[in-house]
């Protein structure tokens, strides 16, 4: 700013210096004219010349405003080009955009697994990376207050570019980001909030410094560490522009997956209106009548029950009707029940219409059962949350276990 106000004043000053000397100029001729040829009000040809340089000393000088007038007003552009408003400051950025970043965990029967993920949308829509969620049987996502939320469907998964699209459950509206409309530009400051080795919602800070494979990959200056993946990357103005993915430990290599080739991909879910919108009671109707086959153990009449490929079945996901039916009939003897009874609490029952045209169906469930093994837990109070297509069948079905004894 000192070196553009100096600028401006020299501008200044070199117009004044101008018409200063252009005055003096014609002062010194106009003198020199008086003593060699004197004009007389009366001589004709006096009052021409006269009349003459009075019109070119009024003409240089609205040159010289003109000339001054813009100089100021490109130092006035220069200065709004160079300095962009931000409307908050990086510290309120942070405390905005933390509430969207989850530390994931996932795990299977042998190791468990540690990443990051973020919200895109209020409905509870999140991207991370594919490898963080790769060969995992379990996964759980935790917010910034240490609350679970479950996942409750893939949505679209890329083992070949790295990402995993899925929407978290339960809960309302869901604080998230803003998607970027463009890629960075290279030199471009950045940041990135992740849980680096377990240490939640480190924010860092880098620069865009390439671009790789065709675009797909951000290269960053930003740390990415283990714990990080699936982070997000993003700007000045918190939009993010791509997913954190690995960091090779050493000279600021660090890349990012280009948000525009997750928004490229063709086979994402969209935005569908309900094409049949089921009531209270015809859900309700729905859930009872799928306990008593559960209870009575009639396979051939729960397989009504069921969509063609459930989105979520419990821990397994994109799971076969089949499947489903399989696992049912196995359920009892592997863990050697000899009977069940469920009782619903419909005062804990919700319902709501989601995205994808689906209704998310909540509500709180007594599971009991009599055991060939008095040691094992006998009594479950869970949290069920399942869905239900326009046409009435269940899409997805999970737990969340609230007590045990």
């Amino acid at each position: 700013m000192m070196m553009k106000t100096r600028v401006g004043s020299w501008n200044g000053f070199l117009g004044r210096l101008l018409l200063t000397s252009w005055v003096g100029a014609a002062l010194i001729v106009g003198s020199s004219m008086v003593s060699c040829t004197p004009i007389e009000p009366s001589n004709a040809d006096g009052e021409t010349v006269a009349n003459q340089w009075q019109d070119e000393l009024a003409m240089k000088e609205k040159e010289l405003a003109l000339r001054e007038r813009e100089l100021a007003l490109k130092e006035e552009q220069l200065n709004q080009t160079s300095e962009p408003v931000s409307p908050e400051s990086l510290p309120e950025l942070y405390k905005r955009l933390r509430t969207s970043v989850y530390m994931v965990i996932t795990s299977n029967d042998t190791s468990q697994s540690q990443g990051t993920a973020f919200t895109i949308d209020r409905s509870g829509v999140a991207l991370s990376n594919y490898h963080v969620f790769k060969s995992a049987s379990k996964a759980v996502v935790i917010n910034e207050n240490g609350d679970h939320f479950m996942i409750a469907e893939v949505i679209h998964q890329d083992s070949v570019k790295d990402f995993i699209k899925f929407r978290i459950s339960p809960g309302n509206e869901f604080e998230h980001f803003k998607i970027a409309s463009a890629s960075p530009v290279i030199g471009d400051v950045c940041y990135t909030i992740g849980n680096p080795e377990g240490y939640t919602h480190t924010l860092s800070s880098g620069l865009v410094s390439g671009y790789r494979y065709n675009n797909e990959m951000i290269q960053t200056t930003t740390p990415i560490t283990h714990g990080s993946s699936g982070g997000p990357l993003f700007n000045a103005v918190g939009e993010v522009t791509g997913i954190t993915t690995s960091g090779m430990g050493e000279g600021n290599l660090n890349f990012a997956l280009n948000i525009q080739e997750v928004l490229a991909v063709r086979n994402q879910v969209e935005a569908t209106a309900p094409t049949k919108e089921l009531g209270k009671v015809s859900c309700k109707e729905l859930i009872t009548n799928y306990y008593r086959a559960l209870e009575g153990e009639n396979y051939d009449l729960l397989r009504t029950f069921y969509a063609p490929v459930l989105t979520r079945h419990f821990e397994r996901y994109n799971v076969q009707r089949n499947e489903v039916i399989a696992l049912a009939k196995a359920y009892r003897p592997k863990f050697g029940i000899v009977s069940v009874s469920f009782d619903v609490d419909w005062n804990q029952y919700s319902e709501t219409v989601l995205q994808n045209g689906n209704i998310e169906v909540q509500y709180v469930l007594q599971y009991d059962m009599v055991r060939s093994d008095p040691r094992k837990p006998k009594s479950f109070l869970l949290q069920m949350i399942i869905e239900v297509s326009p046409d009435g069948k269940l899409t997805s079905i999970y737990e969340n276990i609230l007590a045990k004894r």
